[in-house]
């Protein structure tokens, strides 16, 4: 083991510098934020192997400050030239700040915090002049800083600002930092825990930056599950060396996508994976990794060198080669589903409201040197003629079917015209997400028909349902975790000869009655994701923070009296409603009684309120929502009960011939009634949706919070404790 290293503490320089640069001048409340976060820094203190340095801009003295914590806990003013520097939306004003951190803090390692709020391609929009990614670059230029090849001014660039984890961004970034660590979604007001990542740095003065990039997503994510009131977060730590093997992957992808959006069948199919993609708050961001996974999923043999090129790219981006990894770290609470850590910018999945906010327009997408590498020097086209025009073209006409369905439903008023640009855009892309689930969720249903039914008359690999002379192995993955609604059953196959979601007899199990559970549990699995995604999505779209179901009784259950409880967005609204609930949606037990609903608040965690009517009317929407999902589970396990029965009978001679035809009679019946219930459940959820008062749309709030949506989704059964999938 080597000696350790013994310096003099008055002479030897820190280990880490840890900076943050600070962009508070909004409003009040995301200045009362920042100062919190000093007063965390200001309370832990500089140590021996730690400096810390902060500006911030803020309403008051309305320019930057720049402070220089101590020992002693105190945050000491430092001279500063503020009338030549006053801006804090400027490359020049960062690289100034970083350059004075360098020289009055030396250390060994550098963390460079970007606090504030996000803005679509940069950060700090608060005083109206952002820094842009090429901006942000520029700023942290190694040959500003004077600095070799290969080194970088910062070790860890961090960001306390809403989604800024992308691969426009990484890209962008790859030379101004070794490690980027942000969130893909919003960023809660609370912050990074600062007392838990500095702790981490005096605990161990010798730890390394991309351990300590992988312990500040840690520290964040558990704060959260610590807390008081739990929220949905998450983080990544990002390996920006990594970047330019990202780049070569996606121009691969980007090349064979560009060369089949004007077939119209296979542009459909690339314009259905990229709205199916899974996205956070900010819709124009849709997740990466789900995209490249989905893009791997078509079925037309045109599409080959597409799927290809998603493969190549998905299997970097999940790669544990640690010399090659690009997302080192990714955590999220419980409640986030679906998203890898990485996110990438598809506009046309969004309407134009949200791009105004977000201030994404073409030309400022184009500078953006991701962008500008993906361009084929052949074909003169790319990854932003994609996103911005051909998808754009191939959603047209669905996205006008939609509008019309808004205009004709009330969800958004009875007037359209007193409705926001940006509300209306809004719930029909909610509409449309649920729509698409449900269209999936049929091809799952005809698909598995088919192969099923074509197993009972003898089709699939020369097998027949009850064919078989001797009883199977017991519960070849019928149960968890392939299959989660079938009885749960023991197994004499072991779990790692089966992969989910791709199953196939194996050669080493060579049972005829084996080899026909194991085709018939494929249908099966793809059969339930499909319903597992309706159900989400579902719950999603209902417990919308903006656009979710209610009225004046619910003023948001994700961070407060609207979006503005997170760093990323000045306006987001808040939420809905309407008047109260007039009539039955379906539900024939539900008459808005207010007994029931007490139940169901007590049941939520929120004894001792009163509901009102409204409450209670969109109790009863959850419960028939749910209800209508649960009989759709129920319709599934039927299905897979009429399979398992059929495949471990023993029938044989004359007699099998006629237990097959009830087999497949009764497995054909079980099928059709799963149809109708998708029909009804359908139905069911687009006329909740839709209804004119508290469905789908935007009212003014109005009191304070009494029963958020996620509490009565949860009590009204939209939850795991009835449904199985979700």
């Amino acid at each position: 083991m080597p000696p350790i290293e013994k310096r003099d503490p008055k002479t030897r320089r820190k280990r880490w510098t840890v900076m943050l640069y600070m962009v508070a001048s909004k409003d009040e409340r995301t200045e009362s934020a920042a100062i919190r976060n000093v007063r965390e820094l200001q309370d832990f203190g500089a140590r021996d192997d730690l400096n810390l340095r902060v500006q911030i801009d803020r309403r008051w003295p309305g320019y930057p400050e720049r402070y220089r914590i101590t020992k002693n806990h105190k945050a000491d003013i430092c001279r500063y030239d503020k009338r030549q520097r006053n801006d804090s939306g400027t490359s020049e004003v960062l690289h100034d700040f970083v350059d004075w951190a360098r020289k009055d803090a030396a250390a060994d390692h550098y963390v460079l915090v970007l606090w504030g709020h996000a803005f679509g391609l940069g950060f700090g929009r608060d005083n109206g002049d952002p820094l842009t990614l090429p901006e942000i670059a520029a700023a942290l230029d190694p040959k500003s800083f004077g600095l070799r090849d290969g080194e970088t001014a910062v070790d860890i660039l961090g960001v306390n600002a809403c989604a800024m984890s992308y691969a426009e961004a990484i890209y962008e970034l790859r030379n101004a930092a070794k490690f980027l660590v942000a969130p893909e979604i919003t960023m809660p007001f609370a912050g990074w825990p600062y007392a838990k990542v500095l702790g981490e740095i005096v605990k161990s003065p010798d730890i390394k930056p991309v351990d300590l990039s992988v312990k500040i997503v840690e520290d964040f994510v558990t704060a959260f599950e610590e807390g008081v009131e739990p929220r949905s977060v998450a983080l990544t730590a990002v390996n920006l060396r990594a970047a330019g093997d990202m780049q070569r992957h996606l121009a691969e992808l980007t090349q064979t996508l560009a060369a089949e959006t004007e077939d119209v069948d296979l542009g459909d199919e690339i314009a259905d994976a990229f709205v199916d993609t899974t996205h956070a708050e900010v819709r124009p961001l849709i997740d990466l990794v789900d995209l490249c996974d989905r893009l791997a999923q078509l079925n037309d043999r045109r599409a080959s060198p597409i799927v290809k090129a998603a493969l190549k790219l998905s299997l970097f981006l999940k790669t544990d080669d640690d010399a090659k990894r690009l997302i080192l770290k990714h955590k999220a609470s419980g409640d986030v589903d679906g998203l890898s850590g990485l996110g990438i910018y598809a506009p046309s999945v969004t309407g134009a409201a949200d791009l105004k906010r977000l201030q994404l327009d073409r030309g400022d997408y184009d500078k953006l040197a991701l962008v500008r590498s993906l361009i084929d020097e052949k074909t003169h086209r790319g990854w932003a003629d994609i996103v911005f025009t051909d998808l754009k073209r191939l959603l047209s006409p669905l996205n006008q079917a939609i509008a019309e369905f808004v205009n004709g439903t009330g969800a958004v008023g009875a007037d359209p015209g007193s409705v926001a640009a940006d509300d209306r855009t809004g719930v029909g892309q909610l509409l449309l997400s649920v729509h698409r689930s449900f269209v999936k969720l049929g091809k799952a249903v005809s698909d598995a028909q088919r192969q099923l039914t074509g197993m009972s008359n003898g089709k699939a690999n020369g097998h027949v349902l009850g064919a078989t002379r001797q009883k199977p192995a017991p519960g070849v993955v019928f149960g968890p975790p392939f299959l989660r609604l079938a009885p749960r059953r023991e197994s004499t196959i072991p779990a790692k000869a089966i992969s989910r979601g791709a199953l196939q007899a194996s050669a080493v199990i060579d049972q005829p009655d084996t080899r026909l559970l194991l085709n018939s549990v494929t249908p099966l699995t793809n059969l339930e994701d499909a319903l597992a995604y309706v159900e989400k999505t579902t719950k999603q779209v209902m417990t919308h923070a903006r656009l979710g179901l209610g009225g004046d009784d619910f003023k948001g259950d994700l961070g407060g009296d609207d979006f503005k409880g997170d760093l990323g967005g000045d306006d987001f609204k808040g939420d809905l409603g309407g008047d109260d609930f007039k009539g039955d949606l379906g539900g024939d037990d539900f008459k808005g009684d207010l007994g029931v609903l007490s139940a169901l608040t007590a049941a939520a965690g929120t004894t001792g309120v009163a509901p009102s009517s409204e409450t209670a009317a969109v109790a009863g929407m959850f419960q028939q929502v749910s209800s209508s999902l649960k009989l759709l589970e129920d319709a599934v396990a039927t299905i897979e009960n009429d399979l398992v029965s059929a495949t471990s009978n023993s029938i044989s001679g004359a007699g099998n011939d006629e237990y097959q035809r009830r087999a497949t009679a009764q497995l054909d019946q079980s099928f059709r009634d799963l149809q109708e219930m998708i029909a009804n459940a359908k139905l069911t959820v687009f006329r909740v949706l839709s209804h004119p008062a508290n469905g789908l749309g935007p009212t003014v709030p109005a009191g304070s919070s009494t029963v958020t949506r996620q509490q009565l989704a949860i009590a009204g059964g939209l939850s795991s404790r009835k449904l199985r999938l979700l």
